[in-house]
């Protein structure tokens, strides 16, 4: 939305017939029953019963509870409020709220490609104990059926439990929220950072 919102305004629109624009495109990708075209919807008509494009938007962002819609509002509230060149403003916090929501995917990736990885550094050891187990017995015989054998696979069995449960612990558990709140507070500083900018150049 913010997308189309930022060539509607580029072409010469409006505000208003900027979001206009941006519905009917949006329309065309998701169709009328997708939440967020709904919300767009709405907002188009408090447009039209004449209501502020701030209030309007702040009560759409709101319905999203998108933290980057509600960054928008902020920037469109003093926009409107105080003026200034409109296309350059919302162009520039378009480019930097669409960073910042690129950067959380990528972190999102990662920490399911780090999960991925998990679950196969836990699982192919006992694939491959099983393959070797069913197609060449006696390669693997000692391993079952000596003193030796059985330390080595008590041991094999410890070292992976034991790197599952920190694998897991890292990854999905109190370090991960840490992690998360990390990025999330950086993040945070980023746009409070550049907000005060914003508000010093108007």
């Amino acid at each position: 939305m913010l997308r189309y919102l930022n060539g509607a305004l580029g072409a010469g629109y409006s505000l208003e017939g900027a979001f206009k624009e941006s519905e009917r495109e949006i329309k065309l990708m998701y169709g009328e029953k997708n939440g967020q075209v709904k919300a767009l919807i709405t907002l188009n008509r408090k447009l039209d019963l004449k209501e502020p494009l701030d209030c309007a938007f702040r009560e759409y962002a709101q319905s999203t509870e998108l933290e980057e819609a509600m960054d928008f509002a902020e920037v469109l509230e003093l926009l409107l409020k105080k003026g200034g060149n409109t296309a350059k403003i919302i162009e520039d916090t378009i480019l930097r709220i669409t960073d910042s929501m690129e950067l959380k995917e990528e972190i999102s990736t990662m920490i399911l490609s780090k999960r991925l990885e998990l679950t196969i550094m836990i699982l192919m050891p006992m694939a491959m104990t099983f393959y070797l187990r069913m197609t060449n017995a006696s390669y693997v015989a000692p391993l079952f059926e000596t003193s030796a054998g059985y330390f080595v696979m008590a041991a094999a069995v410890i070292s992976t439990a034991v790197a599952d449960a920190l694998g897991r612990r890292i990854i999905y558990g109190k370090s991960s929220k840490k992690n998360s709140k990390a990025h999330t507070g950086f993040l945070q500083r980023k746009n409070q950072e550049e907000s005060s900018n914003l508000r010093t150049s108007f």
